[in-house]
């Protein structure tokens, strides 16, 4: 469990660029004031869950979960920013999640599932996966498979 209650910025928390394959997974991350996520698990290969309490103040998600090819949840409850999900393990499980968490969209924002098995099942036309991709149009995100 990670709580940093007055942090900004958890740019590159967990995101290097030697990359980890050691982390496979964080509890409950609470951190209401982070802006910056960008790089914040990059290059984890093994991380296969990220929790978040609160993103209402997220502003930059900018390579966040890029090279997480485990990743398979993400809860990022109230967060109004896209996110790439290119290469993850997200599939309905936790693109579901993921979709139910998340606020409304501020301005134009994309969610990029490119490369994932969430994006193959859209492909596919798999009800469940046009369904949670319902929810996230329905926020006003754009999804980009």
């Amino acid at each position: 469990t990670i709580t940093a209650t007055s942090a900004t910025t958890l740019a590159g928390f967990f995101g290097s660029t030697l990359g980890s394959s050691i982390l496979t997974r964080v509890g409950l991350i609470t951190a209401p004031l982070c802006q910056n996520l960008s790089n914040f698990a990059f290059r984890c290969y093994s991380l296969g869950e990220l929790i978040f309490s609160d993103c209402a103040a997220v502003t930059n998600t900018t390579f966040m979960v890029t090279t997480c090819p485990s990743l398979f949840n993400l809860v990022m409850p109230n967060l109004t920013r896209g996110v790439n999900m290119a290469g993850t393990a997200m599939s309905n499980y936790g693109m579901n999640n993921f979709a139910n968490s998340i606020g409304t969209a501020t301005g134009a924002q994309t969610i990029t599932v490119t490369g994932t098995p969430f994006g193959a099942l859209l492909t596919a036309l798999d009800a469940t996966a046009l369904a949670i991709r319902l929810v996230m149009t329905g926020k006003g995100y754009t999804v980009v498979n």
